[in-house]
C-alpha cells in the first residue's frame, strides 16, 4: 500500500488574546473508515503485528540511510485498504534543540532499537 504524510499547515489567530496560542499546527482529517494505529512512538514502542512491519522498516532505513544521524519515529494514523496515512511523525537527532521537544535524541533511537525486531524487510536494507 502507498504511504501517504499529512502535511501540516501553520495558521496564525491574531485574535487570540493568550500570545502562546495565536500560531497554532492543522492538518486534514484522518480517513474516518479506519481505526488509528501507533506503529511505534519515540519511546521504544513498536507495533510488532505482521501488517506494521514495513512502517518500522522504514524507520529502520531512516536511521541506516542518514548514518545514524536522523531517525523517524511515532509513526501513526491510519491502515486503509487503500492507503496507509501518517500523522504527526517525529525526527529523532543528536542535537536535541532540531526538531521539537519530542527529539529524545539517541536516547529515542536506542529506545527504538530496544523494541523493534528486524524482519525481513529490514534484512533487506
Amino acid at each position: 500500500r502507498p504511504v501517504r504524510v499529512l502535511e501540516p499547515v501553520v495558521l496564525h489567530l491574531a485574535d487570540r488574546q493568550d500570545v502562546n496560542a495565536k500560531w497554532v499546527m492543522a492538518e486534514s482529517f484522518l480517513p474516518k473508515e479506519a481505526k488509528f494505529r501507533k506503529f511505534n512512538n519515540n519511546g521504544g514502542m513498536c507495533d510488532r503485528n505482521e501488517d506494521a512491519e514495513a512502517m518500522n522498516t522504514f524507520s529502520h532505513w531512516t536511521w541506516c540511510k542518514s548514518a545514524g544521524e536522523h531517525m523517524v519515529l511515532d509513526l501513526q494514523g491510519v491502515m486503509t485498504s487503500e492507503e496507509v496515512v501518517l500523522t504527526d511523525l517525529q525526527v529523532m537527532h543528536p542535537d536535541r534543540t532540531q526538531y521539537g521537544r519530542g527529539n529524545l535524541g539517541g536516547a529515542g533511537m536506542a529506545a527504538f532499537f530496544a523494541g523493534h525486531e528486524c524482519g525481513r524487510l529490514c534484512k533487506l536494507l
